[in-house]
This record gives C-alpha cells, sequence and structure tokens, in this order.
C-alpha cells in the first residue's frame, strides 16, 4: 500500500510539474481591488500584502486583479509565489530593471504586463507587451523558470537552465547556454547566444523570423533565414531540423544533420564552415568543407569563380552522396559519389563518379591555372580539357576510369580501362586499349602485357624472381604486367621467362601487339624483341609497343629420370654367360659322390661353376642341379645291387 502511494505522488508531482492547471486547482481564488491611483486598495488580503510601494503574493493562493491597472516597477516591485489569473499591469516608469518577479513556484496564467519580468518560476498565458515610447523597453527574462503559453509582444529572454514549451513569441527571443526551446512559435527573430556567449539547446517549434545560431538545433522547423555562427566560446551546430529558408553556416560553424528545402523564394545554402550530414533539397554554394554522409539532391557549386586557385583549394567536397543533376567545382573534390553532371575547373583528386556521370575538366572562367584530376574512380564518360584552345589548359594525372575518355589537355598518368580518343597530349598512363588518335600525340603511356603459357612463368625484371609453380607461384601470369610505350625510345621492356618444375625453356615465343581496328599485329623476332632460349630473358623494344602485347609461349615436358634403387630393393642379376660347347664324348661310368666332410674342399663341377662367375644365383642353381644328379646315380647303383642279390637267391 505504501508503494502504491509513493508511485501515486510521485505521478502527481510530475503532472503538477508540467501542467499548472493541475498543480494550482485547488489554490484559493482570492481577488484584489487596484485603485485610480494604481495601488491596492489595502494594504493586505488573504494572502497578500503590499507595504512600502511592493506587492507579494503567497503561494497557495489564486489572484484576480480587479479595477484599474496595477502600476509597478523596480521600484514597486510586484513578487508573485501564487497563481496571477488576470489583471493589468504596467510600469509607467521607464526605469530599467524588473518591474514584476515571478518567483520560483510561482505561476502567471494570465493578465496584460506591460512591464519587465523576472521569470523564475512557471508563465503559461497571459499578453505581454513594451511600450514603443518605453526606451528601455518592457521584456521576460526567464532564468532556471520554463514559459508553457501566452503571447509575448516583447523581447524574451532565456538562461540557465530554463525553457520555452509553447507559446506566441512576436517580438526576439535570445537565450543562452543551459536554456531550451522545446516548442513554441516565433514570428520575431531568435538569437542563440551573442559573440561572446554559447547558445542553448532548439529542441522544437515554429521559426518564422530570422534565426541567429551559436548553439544547437536539434529540430524545429525554420522558415525564416538560419545563420549558424561561431564565436570565441564555441561553435553553433545544426544537428536536426526542417529548413525552408536560406540557411548559411559560417567559418568554424557544422551542419550534421537536417532537411534543407526549397521554401519558394530560391532559397539555398552557404557554407563556410562543415556539413557532415543532411538531406540538401536544394542548392548549395560551398566555400568551407563537405564531408561525411549528407546527401545532396540540387545544384553545388564547390568554391567560388571570384575567388583564386589557392583559396579556392581550401574548398573541399570529401564525402556525401550527390544526386545532383549539375555540379561547378572550382575547389577540391577529395571524395563521396556523384551522379550528375560535373564542370570541374578546379581539382579532383578522389570520389566515384557513376556510370551516369560525366565529368569535364577545364580551365574555363579561371585566370590562372586550369582543371586537374589526379584521382578518383569514373564509371561515365570524362572530358579533359576543351576543343577550345583557350580552355583546354587541363592536367590529367591520375584516376581510374572504367567509362569513355576525350583527351583535348594533357594526360600524364591514370589507368584507363574503357576507350581513349586523343586530340591533346598523351605523356603517361596505362590504357587497356589502343589509344583512338584524333590529331593528338602519345609521347610516353603504357599497355597491358598479358602472357599465355603453358608450363612457365613470367615476370618483370628487375623486380625479384618469382618462385616456381611447386612453391607456390600462380599458375597463370600475373595482370600487373605492363609494356611500356616511348616514341622514338631506344630502351626495352625486360622480362625473364622461367620454367615450371617438368618443363624447359621453348625455343621461340610469339609476341603480338594490339591495333586500333581490333586485331592483332606479329612482333619481328630479332628486330621487335630478343629471346634468349638458354636464359628466358626477353626485351621488347618499347618504340613498338602501340598497343597492349600477347605473349605465347609453350614449356616443353622435360625427360622423365631413371628410378634410384632403394635398400630393400636388390638390383636385378645380369643375364649368365652361354659356356662354349665342348665336344661330344661318351659317358663314364658313375663315380661315388664327393665326401661331403670337408665343406672347403671343391665341388666336382667347379669348372661349370666357374663359369657362371660370381654372382650368387647361378652357383645356387648349379649346385642344385649337381645335388639332383648325385641322388639319381646312387638310386640307380642300389636298385642293381639289389637286383643282383634276387638272381643269386632263386
Amino acid at each position: 500500500m505504501r508503494k502504491r502511494l509513493i508511485a501515486l505522488a510521485t505521478a502527481l508531482a510530475f503532472a503538477c510539474l508540467f501542467d499548472p492547471n493541475v498543480a494550482f486547482a485547488s489554490a484559493v481564488p482570492v481577488t484584489i481591488e487596484i485603485g485610480a491611483d494604481g495601488a491596492p486598495i489595502g494594504t493586505s488580503g488573504e494572502g497578500w500584502t503590499y507595504a512600502d510601494g511592493k506587492l507579494t503574493l503567497g503561494a497557495g493562493h489564486a489572484f484576480t486583479f480587479t479595477g484599474h491597472a496595477l502600476n509597478v516597477s523596480s521600484e514597486n516591485l510586484l513578487r508573485n509565489k501564487g497563481v496571477i489569473e488576470d489583471g493589468t499591469f504596467v510600469d509607467a516608469s521607464q526605469t530599467s530593471g524588473f518591474a514584476v518577479r515571478n518567483e520560483a513556484g510561482g505561476v502567471i496564467r494570465g493578465g496584460a504586463f506591460t512591464a519587465s519580468i523576472g521569470n523564475a518560476g512557471i508563465i503559461a498565458g497571459g499578453t505581454f507587451n513594451s511600450d514603443p515610447n518605453d526606451p528601455t523597453k518592457s521584456y521576460v527574462s526567464t532564468s532556471s523558470g520554463t514559459i508553457t503559453g501566452g503571447t509575448f509582444d516583447c523581447m524574451v529572454m532565456g538562461m540557465r537552465s530554463g525553457a520555452i514549451e509553447d507559446g506566441t513569441f512576436n517580438e526576439s527571443v535570445n537565450i543562452f547556454k543551459g536554456f531550451a526551446i522545446n516548442g513554441g512559435t516565433f514570428n520575431g527573430e531568435v538569437n542563440s547566444g551573442n559573440s561572446s556567449n554559447l547558445g542553448g539547446s532548439i529542441c522544437g517549434g515554429t521559426f518564422n523570423g530570422r534565426m541567429q545560431n551559436q548553439g544547437t538545433i536539434e529540430d524545429g522547423v525554420f522558415h525564416g533565414t538560419v545563420q549558424n555562427a561561431s564565436n570565441n566560446a564555441g561553435a553553433g551546430a545544426i544537428a536536426g531540423g526542417t529548413f525552408n529558408g536560406y540557411v548559411n553556416n559560417y567559418d568554424g560553424a557544422v551542419i550534421s544533420s537536417g532537411t534543407f528545402n526549397d521554401g519558394g523564394e530560391n532559397n539555398n545554402v552557404t557554407n563556410d564552415g562543415t556539413i557532415r550530414g543532411g538531406e540538401f533539397n536544394i542548392g548549395v554554394d560551398n566555400g568551407g568543407a563537405i564531408e561525411g554522409q549528407g546527401v545532396f539532391n540540387a545544384y553545388v557549386q564547390n568554391g567560388y569563380m571570384r575567388f583564386d586557385p589557392d583559396e579556392n583549394r581550401s574548398c573541399t567536397i570529401k564525402g556525401g552522396t550527390f544526386n545532383s543533376d549539375e555540379i561547378d567545382n572550382f575547389g577540391t573534390i577529395e571524395g563521396g559519389t556523384f551522379s550528375g553532371k560535373i564542370l570541374s575547373r578546379g581539382v579532383i583528386a578522389g570520389g566515384a563518379f557513376s556510370s551516369t556521370s560525366s565529368v569535364t575538366s577545364n580551365d574555363e572562367d579561371t585566370t590562372t591555372g586550369g582543371g586537374t584530376i589526379s584521382g578518383g574512380t569514373f564509371d561515365g564518360t570524362v572530358t579533359n580539357g576543351d576543343p577550345d584552345p583557350d580552355y583546354n589548359n587541363a592536367v590529367l594525372t591520375g584516376g581510374t576510369f572504367n567509362g569513355s575518355v576525350t583527351n583535348h589537355g594533357t594526360i600524364a598518368g591514370g589507368t584507363f580501362l574503357s576507350d581513349v580518343t586523343n586530340r591533346g597530349v598523351i605523356e603517361g598512363g596505362i590504357f587497356e586499349n589502343v589509344i583512338s588518335d584524333q590529331g593528338g600525340t602519345v609521347t610516353s603511356c603504357a599497355y597491358p602485357l598479358r602472357a599465355n603459357l603453358t608450363g612457365l612463368s613470367i615476370a618483370a625484371v628487375p623486380s625479384a624472381m618469382p618462385k616456381n609453380t611447386a612453391a607456390g607461384f600462380p599458375a597463370e601470369p600475373s595482370a600487373a604486367l605492363t609494356a611500356a610505350f616511348e616514341k622514338d625510345g631506344a630502351d626495352a621492356n625486360l622480362y625473364q621467362l622461367s620454367a615450371n618444375e617438368g618443363y624447359l625453356l621453348p625455343d621461340a615465343i610469339d609476341v603480338r601487339c594490339g591495333a586500333a581496328d581490333g586485331q592483332t599485329l606479329a612482333l619481328a623476332a630479332g628486330t621487335d624483341y630478343t629471346y634468349d632460349p638458354a636464359t628466358g630473358a626477353i626485351a621488347i623494344k618499347k618504340s613498338v609497343v602501340t598497343g597492349p602485347l600477347l605473349l605465347a609461349a609453350q614449356g616443353a615436358a622435360a625427360p622423365t629420370p631413371p628410378v634410384p634403387p632403394t635398400p630393400d630393393t636388390p638390383a636385378p642379376a645380369p643375364e649368365p654367360e652361354t659356356p662354349a660347347p665342348k665336344p661330344e664324348s661318351k659317358p663314364d661310368a658313375p663315380k661315388p659322390l664327393p665326401s661331403t666332410t670337408d665343406s672347403k674342399q671343391a665341388p666336382a663341377n667347379a669348372a661349370a661353376l666357374a663359369a657362371t662367375g660370381d654372382a650368387p644365383l647361378p652357383q645356387i642353381a648349379l649346385g642344385i642341379a649337381l645335388l639332383a644328379g648325385g641322388v639319381t646315380l646312387t638310386c640307380a647303383i642300389a636298385m642293381q645291387i639289389t637286383r643282383k642279390k634276387r638272381s643269386n637267391r632263386s
């Protein structure tokens, strides 16, 4: 039960905090009558006292003033800790200082005030005016207080931890660090910060007048001009919001998010600070830096025609997505993605240019220098220079070009993977296809060398020789091999052909050069190139490399070496020699078998054994044959003796 009571009390406290009607619904209503002299009739009443020209309103009471207007000033001060429901309050003294102090816990819910008010409580309603004849002008200053409603035809100031939640503001509003605007309608000028103090936070509201920001804008709708500036205490930041008017982002200030739309006045964004994000549906003139993840759907100008080249180089695009139909570049592009038409009189050092993009780089409208492309990836068309010789002082020194390129200026570097038409000068770069010469000059460049090899590897000299295939060298040749072209050059492109394991170098190779008609022309061995079959050295003259090269060679299979014997496999025995035939002779009578008691005694057939040599297998075979013969002879003799004995018995 206790927990429920605590929760209920907490909820009630929050309700009271954000809705003064709830907080003071139980306040005791009190009416104070004001006389013709502008003072209360009487010196005190329930919840209030009036002494020495100062009126004090106590808490727990809701006051309504009737009769005449109450005269208030810094000397005749009104202090409120209760609720002011209605009344007229005028400061006719034309002195400076607060005439009304709405203390912490005090609420103003109604009334007409032509007096300066110091608000530390809540202003939930009422009208607040400024006497046009008062040189000091009335204003409302909220310090640690809150404005949740009311109509303000005077200046309003906010500072410390206070906030504006709602209300209508027809004159200027000035807020400083710690103060927040979360809602309201602002028809006058709003200043967040000044030249020496940081501004507050703007998190909501509708702004129809001019906005000067040296704080943070996180949300809101802005129909007037917004100036995002910096000062010696820091810089303004736009982190969100919808902007339908002009936006000036000054040096040091940052735009990281927000939506920027066409408000019907041909408005745009002028950036001398940094843009890191946001969606831009209006034109952007960049004199600072564009980086990060911004999306640009309208015209963009990077740099200015009136700037000198050095000043323009500091105008940079380093990131973002540019869906703009057209971009003028006088500064430097280092990154970002682009899909429209880019006319560059500055520097392109990076970025990704899609297949729908077209890039023209020249020095049109510049007094010194020219357009330069030194990096980037270009999938669309690129025109370097201009047919008019007065505007073709353009130089291309780097980048990867997947789309077609037309050159009127100078190409000194880059990788060109599609067609190139040359009407200017080419003195560098790597070209996938043969250059289409239409009145230009090519003094030097490079083409790819592709090798169609079998059992062979190739490398450029003097690079380190690669290992063979068995050790990990790729079977296919590297696609990075190039061959240099030098007009009238006497030097050669040097390569080293190596045989992979199981192959030998060939006796000859075939080298061909691509031609403009798509055919290939065979280069002459000994004249256009040399090849040493003993070492694999190849030299191709640079002056003949007028297109991509194709080198074809086939290694010869190396002979298979004999398999050496292993310890477990004896060498094969040699064939026994055939002894010369002996003259026929009658067989002798059987002789007794030799004695076997002496193992060292030579056998009777020593001559036959000697004839077989010392190889062990013939000796064993001969011994077995002699033994078989002896056994047969012995058996024959024994049978003869047995027959004789039987005949004697009979």
